[in-house]
């Protein structure tokens, strides 16, 4: 029971993250509107710090919106005792937390070229760890749903069935 409260609270906090992606990075107020949005005093300055600067947050917080969501299928799948996933779940949220604030502030002081460098590699990460992410999430499924894999031949078995068959042919 304890492992479903768990991956519960994980979920809870990758949705959290998910509508943080989703309001910072698409349905931020425009500039001088500064109601909905990242909030940092160096954001404010132009336009395009502002946009730059909500856009980072959304791809920050949608990395480890999807890192919770794998987190909690980790957790309910291997059935992670609780002492356990309680660490995982502050270490996590200490360091996205940290990331989501921390990340866009310090682009904020680079250049306009460097900013738009780094929303690329975020949104490459992004990218990928989806990816893993559904890969695994399916090897899972593939793995825990196959009928009984004690039965297949090992490769032992085949290679010697195959010399027993070709001694067959040659004798």
């Amino acid at each position: 029971m304890a492992t479903v409260i768990m991956a519960l609270l994980y979920v809870l906090e990758g949705a959290i993250l998910t509508v943080t992606a989703v309001v910072t990075g698409i349905k931020h107020s425009e500039f001088p509107d500064v109601r909905v949005g990242y909030h940092v005093r160096d954001a404010v300055e132009s336009k395009e710090k502002r946009n730059d600067a909500n856009v980072i947050a959304g791809l920050v917080s949608g990395v480890f919106a999807v890192i919770f969501f794998a987190a909690a299928i980790l957790v309910y799948w291997n059935r992670i005792d609780t002492d356990r996933s309680i660490a995982l779940f502050f270490i996590l949220s200490a360091i996205s937390i940290g990331s989501v604030l921390l990340i866009p502030t310090y682009l904020l002081k680079a250049s306009a070229w460097l900013r738009k460098k780094a929303k690329t590699v975020i949104r490459n990460i992004l990218i990928v760890i989806f990816v893993v992410a559904a890969a695994w999430i399916g090897w899972l499924c593939a793995y825990y749903n196959t009928k009984n894999a004690d039965n297949l031949p090992s490769l032992e078995n085949l290679q010697m069935e195959q010399m027993e068959k070709s001694k067959r042919l040659n004798l």
